[in-house]
């Protein structure tokens, strides 16, 4: 099925080849070009590292360890810290996913959009409330959103923006603290 581990890696390898174009916009050409281009995307080797982390943290303790070791590779190799323990949805798109740091109870649902040193967490140490990222939200450099919140579908957030209130589907939140500048 399409959400076994496989399923999951396969289609995010598809989204991946399909999502980056060549400079003329055109779809690229044979299929060694489209895995050249996978395996060039920083941003697809962080997804398929969450996505083994996040099915090893379920089996024993030694997947458990082999888990800790590929996070730690992970983040030293792109700078990137997601937690095993969030939920992602399919055709996750990290174009430049230096710095973004994702803690544990976070949900992120299909077609989510993050940049550089997106933040997404809990308004507190230890705490237990974190956002949720409905389908297609786009989430700009430098971004903060904590706290138990939604971003709904379509939302956008603009680079730097400190989100700690909801924000409703198909607007755009900008700003410190965030407030929507532009309503659905």
């Amino acid at each position: 099925s399409k959400s076994t581990l496989c399923g999951m890696i396969r289609s995010d390898f598809r989204y991946y080849s399909g999502a980056y174009r060549s400079d003329d916009d055109k779809p690229l050409g044979n299929s060694f070009s489209r895995v050249w281009t996978v395996f060039l995307r920083m941003g697809f080797w962080v997804v398929f590292s969450y996505r083994l982390r996040h099915a090893l943290e379920r089996r024993g303790k030694l997947s458990k360890k082999l888990s800790e070791v590929l996070g730690f590779w992970a983040k030293l190799m792109s700078g990137c810290y997601i937690s095993a323990h969030c939920s992602i949805g399919r055709q996750f798109d990290l174009p430049h996913p230096v710095g973004i740091v994702i803690g544990d109870g976070v949900v992120i649902k299909n077609g989510v959009s993050l940049y550089q040193g997106v933040t997404l967490g809990s308004s507190s140490i230890g705490g237990s409330a974190y956002p949720t990222l409905e389908d297609n939200v786009t989430v700009f450099a430098n971004a903060v959103i904590v706290g138990d919140i939604s971003l709904g579908a379509k939302a956008t957030i603009g680079a730097g923006a400190i989100v700690l209130k909801s924000v409703p589907p198909g607007a755009t939140a900008a700003g410190n603290p965030a407030r929507v500048v532009r309503p659905a």
